[in-house]
């Protein structure tokens, strides 16, 4: 079992998160990390950018989607990304 899978099931069985389609919503993460980022980059808008930058960008792309994916019951009683 990978890492990723045993985290999910672990927040699935807790009720922390709820994800339906597992493979939907790793299509989902991956384009919120990469969609924009990549594409500026394939049409020459952008080079590989600050590292930092790009690690604020990624962080804040894994706030926004576990704050999706949160359940009604962890959400406002400190689970919520910074």
């Amino acid at each position: 079992m990978t890492l990723a899978r045993a985290t999910y099931t672990a927040a699935t069985s807790a009720r922390v998160l709820r994800i339906d389609d597992l493979q939907a919503a790793s299509d989902q993460f991956f384009g919120m990390v990469l969609g924009t980022p990549q594409l500026r980059c394939l049409l020459g808008l952008r080079g590989p950018g600050d590292p930092e930058d790009n690690k604020r960008f990624v962080l804040n792309a894994v706030a926004r989607f576990l704050d999706g994916c949160r359940t009604a019951r962890n959400i406002g009683n400190g689970h919520a990304a910074a």
